[in-house]
């Protein structure tokens, strides 16, 4: 006896995770969001889409993705970008009424303050004529290219004139 007979069948694919990476700065968060499946986990049991983090170096993340009955993985990083190396300058000390010369290199943009409110947005500044108001710490916040800042500070002197007596009789 034979039996012919039909059975349906379904193909259910494994679903195609896309999750891309992304580059931040130090002290700030990444999040990483993946799309292609209908629920996800990640590999620090999180759930959901998205995974938000502030990792101190770059860091690899996996997420698994399902839909109906098939999952897949991918992995994505949260990469930590360089920081600027502030490399500061200056002529310090000076005497009273000279040019008081500083600066700082290493990024793209600066923003200095210091003593007298000074403030300067320039690479390298000059002071002239200092004074001994203008001696004290400089600060800079040096952004570089990608975006990343670093902070550095400098202490500058300016010498006050010498004050000087005589005292005796005139020779002729």
């Amino acid at each position: 006896c034979a039996l012919n007979g039909t059975v349906a069948t379904s193909f259910i694919s494994n679903p195609v995770i896309s999750v891309p990476s992304i580059s931040v700065c130090p002290f700030q968060q990444g999040t990483l969001t993946a799309s292609g499946a209908s629920s996800y986990t990640w590999n620090n049991f999180s759930q959901g889409n998205s995974l938000t983090d502030n990792p101190g170096v770059t860091t690899v993340y996996t997420v698994t993705g399902s839909s109906s009955t098939c999952s897949s993985s991918a992995t994505a990083s949260i990469i930590m970008k360089p920081v600027p190396v502030p490399q500061l300058t200056s002529n310090s000390p000076v005497c009273n009424g000279r040019s008081l010369q500083f600066g700082a290199s290493g990024g793209t943009s600066y923003l200095w303050s210091g003593p007298l409110n000074y403030t300067s947005g320039l690479a390298l500044n000059a002071i002239n004529p200092a004074s001994p108001p203008n001696t004290g710490a400089y600060g800079v916040t040096v952004t570089a290219a990608n975006s990343c800042t670093a902070a550095g500070s400098i202490t500058l002197t300016v010498n006050p004139t010498p004050f000087i007596t005589t005292s005796g009789s005139t020779v002729c």
